[in-house]
């Protein structure tokens, strides 16, 4: 039996090691809003990469026309 209140002595200073070491790491709601801007970036970034290949081709188009 002292085995056994030994055991769950150590077992409870585990679990209250560990329930106070995740403060650091990313909640699912962190992790949804990094989902979030990361394709308003990427959506961004592909709209910026088409109108400058536009521009260049217009560009290039009137240099050539002239």
């Amino acid at each position: 039996m002292a085995a056994l209140e030994g055991r769950v002595s150590q077992v409870e200073r585990e679990v209250s090691h560990l329930q106070g070491g995740y403060e650091h790491l990313a909640t699912k709601a962190d992790l949804a809003n990094l989902e979030n801007r990361l394709i308003k970036w990427m959506v961004g970034l592909g709209v910026g990469v088409v109108v400058s290949a536009g521009m260049s081709a217009l560009t290039l188009s009137l240099q050539l026309v002239s």
